[in-house]
């Protein structure tokens, strides 16, 4: 059986299906898992990922740098770190993260900002000061919550 891949609805990270039991789905990304019922996630047909993925992030739930590092990742990668750098940062109480995604090719960039774009919890964003790193680099202002 070839692999199967998904999302959650109201998100672009892309999972792999481990198992389907009844209306219960089994849910694996690198060294993180999910269960859910198939009305949470959307299946992606013929989806084949760029390269076998190993994601072991260590991020814990608060964070001392304001400041990820995408570089050489892939998009997949890249997302997935993002994701849980904002859930850090926002347990942090950190008002700005700084993200470094590169200048050459614009992939991780574009999907960085394309992620940006679309959540909840960022207020809005822009690409660093020269002595920042330029295009090089987004800068992601986080929303305050009273």
């Amino acid at each position: 059986m070839n692999d199967k891949y998904c999302t959650l609805k109201g998100s672009k990270l892309i999972w792999k299906i481990e198992k389907i039991n009844n209306n219960k789905v089994y849910l694996v990304m690198g060294n993180k898992k999910l269960n859910t019922s198939m009305d949470n996630i959307n299946i992606i047909e013929n989806y084949v990922p760029e390269k076998n993925i190993d994601i072991s992030i260590s991020l814990n739930s608060t964070i001392t740098s304001s400041e990820l590092m995408l570089r050489h990742k892939t998009k997949e990668e890249a997302l997935y770190e993002l994701d849980k750098f904002i859930d850090n940062a926002i347990a942090s109480n950190l008002p700005r993260i700084k993200i470094i995604h590169g200048k050459n090719g614009g992939i991780i960039r574009n999907a960085v900002h394309k992620y940006l774009d679309n959540c909840p919890f960022i207020s809005s964003y822009n690409f660093g000061d020269y002595h920042e790193g330029g295009y090089g680099v987004t800068i992601a202002y986080i929303k305050k919550y009273n």
